[in-house]
C-alpha cells in the first residue's frame, strides 16, 4: 500500500519491475503511490490487467500549514486524478470528491516529514500507516500502531519499497475480500492486517544509491 516507480524524485523502478516483484512475493496486487506524480497510473493499469492483478491508483503528498510548511505527509488511495501538496482541509475535500481514502505516511518517523499533532488530523483522513518497512527504528512502528489502536482507527502496511527488493516487504493483507472494492471497504472498517519485515540495512543503503536522492 506505499511504493515508488522511477516517477518519484527519488525512486528508480520501472513500473513492470514492481509488479514482478509483487507476483513473486505473492501479492494480489500493488498501490502506487509516488511523490506529487501519477505518470505511473496508466502503465500499472495494462500490466496489472495483463497480469490478473489489483492497480490502486495512488499519492504520496504533503500536508502544507497555511504558511506553505510542510506539515507531515499522506497516503492517497483510489484516487482518479493527482491534486499535489495543500492544506489537509483541502487534500480532504479533494479526495472526498474523488471517493478516495487518506493515510498519514509514517506518521511517527524520526528521519522523514511526520505531523506536529497526528491526533489533530484524525478528523480529516481515514486511519494512519501502522507499519512501514523502510523505518529505520522498529519503535516508530510499534508506537503507530499502538497509537491507531488507542484510538481506534484502520491501519495499512507498506513497503514504502524505492527499488524493486523493496517491494513487497511491508503489505496489507484483508481477509475475504471479494474484490478491490470489497477490499475497500474494509480497509475503511480497519479490517486490514499489518505484515511484512522491516527492509534490511544492506537493501536499504542500495536504494539510496540507486535511487536519485
Amino acid at each position: 500500500m506505499h511504493t515508488h516507480s522511477k516517477y518519484s524524485k527519488d525512486g528508480s523502478s520501472e513500473v513492470r519491475e514492481m509488479f514482478d516483484r509483487a507476483e513473486s512475493k505473492g501479492l494480489d496486487g500493488l498501490a502506487i503511490t509516488d511523490h506529487y506524480d501519477v505518470r505511473a497510473w496508466k502503465e500499472a493499469e495494462e500490466i496489472s490487467e495483463e497480469k490478473g492483478m489489483f492497480f490502486i491508483p495512488g499519492e504520496e503528498v504533503k500536508i502544507l500549514d497555511e504558511d506553505g510548511k510542510c506539515n507531515g505527509e499522506v497516503l492517497l488511495y483510489f484516487m482518479k486524478r493527482g491534486i499535489g501538496s495543500m492544506t489537509i482541509e483541502k487534500i480532504n475535500k479533494e479526495v472526498r470528491k474523488q471517493g478516495g481514502l487518506i493515510f498519514v505516511a509514517h506518521p511517527f518517523s524520526r528521519t522523514r516529514h511526520t505531523p506536529k499533532n497526528v491526533k489533530g488530523l484524525l478528523r480529516y483522513v481515514d486511519g494512519i500507516e501502522g507499519f512501514n518497512a523502510r523505518s529505520r527504528f522498529a519503535s516508530t512502528n510499534k508506537k503507530a500502531s499502538g497509537f491507531a489502536s488507542k484510538h481506534g482507527i484502520p491501519t495499512v502496511a507498506g513497503s514504502d519499497g524505492h527499488i524493486p527488493l523493496e517491494v513487497g516487504c511491508g503489505y496489507t493483507e484483508v481477509e475475504g475480500a471479494s474484490d478491490l472494492e470489497d477490499f475497500k471497504k474494509k480497509i475503511e472498517q480497519g479490517k486490514g492486517i499489518s505484515r511484512g519485515k522491516k527492509v534490511n540495512s544492506f537493501i536499504y543503503y542500495a536504494s539510496q544509491l540507486r535511487g536519485r536522492v
